[in-house]
């Protein structure tokens, strides 16, 4: 649907970037998926503040639950999503990576 609107993946990457315009860089935070190498280039050309990461490469033992859920371990922690699809994983990533800025203890967030 992006690609529909803005054309290009260039495009929605700088569309993406366009709330680094309304954070401070001197104190302010974004946050991004490192796995998106197009987002990332951009997001470094646009933002000269602090930057917080969040990857595939930071879930591991990845399984499905017998309840049909996911479970994954990241940041020393197990986390149980009661939602199937590996897809979930990154969605949980941003989580905590934003709970991470946010100073919350990742045991308060996962499972």
């Amino acid at each position: 649907a992006h690609i529909e609107m803005l054309g290009s993946l260039e495009a929605i990457a700088e569309a993406k970037c366009e709330m680094t315009h309304g954070v401070h860089p001197v104190n302010g935070v974004m946050v991004g998926n490192g796995d998106d190498a197009l987002l990332m280039g951009t997001l470094k050309r646009v933002w000269r503040g602090r930057l917080v990461t969040f990857s595939m490469d930071q879930a591991r033992d990845v399984a499905y639950t017998a309840e049909g859920g996911i479970r994954f371990l990241s940041r020393g922690q197990t986390v149980t999503l009661p939602v199937p699809g590996e897809h979930m994983v990154m969605n949980a990533l941003a989580v905590l990576a934003c709970a991470e800025v946010l100073g919350c203890p990742v045991k308060h967030v996962a499972d």
